[in-house]
Protein backbone atom coordinates (compact mmCIF):
# COMPACT_ATOMS: atom_id res chain seq x y z
CA UNK A 1 0.00 0.00 0.00
CA UNK A 2 1.18 3.50 -0.86
CA UNK A 3 -0.31 6.56 0.83
CA UNK A 4 1.03 9.56 -1.09
CA UNK A 5 -0.58 12.84 -2.12
CA UNK A 6 1.78 13.58 -5.02
CA UNK A 7 0.43 12.01 -8.21
CA UNK A 8 3.86 11.88 -9.87
CA UNK A 9 5.37 9.96 -6.96
CA UNK A 10 2.38 7.58 -6.88
CA UNK A 11 2.89 6.88 -10.58
CA UNK A 12 6.59 6.20 -9.90
CA UNK A 13 5.68 3.64 -7.21
CA UNK A 14 3.19 2.14 -9.65
CA UNK A 15 5.84 1.80 -12.37
CA UNK A 16 8.34 0.25 -9.97
CA UNK A 17 6.14 -2.04 -7.89
CA UNK A 18 2.81 -2.86 -9.57
CA UNK A 19 4.20 -5.62 -11.80
CA UNK A 20 5.46 -7.67 -8.83
CA UNK A 21 2.95 -6.68 -6.12
CA UNK A 22 -0.76 -6.12 -5.66
CA UNK A 23 -0.39 -2.37 -5.13
CA UNK A 24 -3.07 -0.18 -3.62
CA UNK A 25 -2.60 3.58 -3.71
CA UNK A 26 -4.31 6.33 -1.72
CA UNK A 27 -3.95 10.10 -1.92
CA UNK A 28 -4.35 11.13 1.73
CA UNK A 29 -4.16 9.81 5.26
CA UNK A 30 -7.93 9.55 5.71
CA UNK A 31 -8.45 7.28 2.71
CA UNK A 32 -5.33 5.28 3.62
CA UNK A 33 -6.57 4.67 7.17
CA UNK A 34 -10.00 3.65 5.92
CA UNK A 35 -8.42 1.13 3.52
CA UNK A 36 -6.07 -0.22 6.21
CA UNK A 37 -9.06 -0.82 8.48
CA UNK A 38 -10.69 -2.94 5.75
CA UNK A 39 -7.62 -4.91 4.68
CA UNK A 40 -4.38 -4.78 6.67
CA UNK A 41 -1.51 -4.58 4.15
CA UNK A 42 1.77 -6.46 4.45
CA UNK A 43 3.61 -3.15 3.94
CA UNK A 44 2.55 0.49 3.86
CA UNK A 45 4.69 3.24 2.35
CA UNK A 46 3.37 6.47 3.86
CA UNK A 47 4.27 10.04 2.93
CA UNK A 48 4.91 12.36 5.85
CA UNK A 49 3.42 15.56 4.42
CA UNK A 50 -0.16 15.04 3.21
CA UNK A 51 -3.46 16.91 3.41
CA UNK A 52 -6.10 16.05 6.05
CA UNK A 53 -3.78 13.75 8.06
CA UNK A 54 0.02 13.71 7.88
CA UNK A 55 1.99 10.48 7.85
CA UNK A 56 3.08 10.61 11.50
CA UNK A 57 -0.52 10.96 12.65
CA UNK A 58 -1.58 8.10 10.36
CA UNK A 59 1.09 5.84 11.87
CA UNK A 60 0.06 6.80 15.41
CA UNK A 61 -3.60 6.05 14.67
CA UNK A 62 -2.70 2.67 13.15
CA UNK A 63 -0.68 1.77 16.26
CA UNK A 64 -3.52 2.78 18.60
CA UNK A 65 -6.17 0.61 16.95
CA UNK A 66 -6.36 -2.79 18.58
CA UNK A 67 -7.87 -4.40 15.47
CA UNK A 68 -4.74 -3.51 13.46
CA UNK A 69 -2.19 -5.02 15.85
Amino acid sequence: MVVEDDELIRSLYDALLAKQYDLQQFFDGDSGLEAIRKTVPDLAIIDISMPKMHGFELCQRIRREESLK
